[in-house]
């Protein structure tokens, strides 16, 4: 084969692969062209009645989505994906009753020096208070989408945390440790963590904080199982 004849074979040979790249940039841009992203938690007909049939739609974990909005997904066969947008600046809530009021103070200089942004919604003082109150201050911003995540303090986090649960989109957990605040992060999707001031330290308090914080929420089976909760959520919402 002469050079001439060699040259032009390869030069084809690159035009070709060029052209498969090409095509396959194509195709992964229509992919992501297919996916929405709706941020806010109120999810109306309107945020989703312009769609293509199939499309894909990423909303938030705790989103309410309207009964006109739900019958237009159904129609189109929309797909939804529950997962948190990720925010490089989250917001946390912090609430507390007397018991856990010194421990709090710890975790506001602790999130202070991460530079995490948080509103101390009380108690403000050692004063005896009922724990309701706060647990609910802090779930009740957290569920309406005011907050990204909540860190409720009480004597053991138990009370708190059944305080929390009540409320919509929330999954309050008890975490008196890292092993735990990391598995209800990454198994359950955990937006609340509750602590108990009787149970752990301060440093212990940072490393079980700063473990769920880092943890992301699971995919694949675990996403499955939230799923689950979600929609269940909604069946009771009616």
């Amino acid at each position: 084969m002469e050079k001439k004849d060699l040259k032009e074979q390869i030069r084809k040979i690159i035009l070709e692969k060029l052209k498969d790249l090409n095509l396959e940039k194509s195709e992964n841009k229509i992919k992501e062209d297919l996916v929405l992203n709706i941020p806010h938690k109120v999810i109306t007909a309107s945020d989703i009645e312009s769609l293509d049939n199939h499309s894909i739609v990423k909303i938030r974990s705790d989103a309410i989505i309207t009964p006109l909005a739900k019958e237009i997904i159904e129609n189109k066969k929309i797909n939804l994906s529950f997962s948190d947008i990720k925010k490089e600046n989250l917001k946390i809530a912090l609430g507390s009753d007397h018991a856990g009021y010194k421990l709090k103070e710890e975790l506001k200089a602790f999130l202070k020096r991460k530079n995490i942004d948080y509103f101390d919604f009380g108690t403000h003082s050692e004063e005896r208070v009922d724990f309701n109150e706060f647990a609910y201050k802090v779930a009740r911003e957290v569920s309406d989408g005011n907050f990204d995540f909540g860190i409720i303090i009480d004597g053991l986090g138990i009370a708190s945390s059944i305080v929390a649960n009540k409320l919509p989109g929330i999954r309050a957990a008890v975490c008196n440790d890292t092993k735990s605040a990391a598995i209800s992060k990454e198994h359950v999707w955990s937006n609340i963590l509750t602590l108990g001031s009787m149970s752990i330290t301060p440093d212990e308090m940072r490393d079980i904080v700063d473990t769920w914080l880092k943890t992301p929420f699971g995919t694949d089976r675990y996403e499955r199982r939230v799923k689950k909760i979600f929609e269940l959520e909604r069946k009771l919402e009616g």
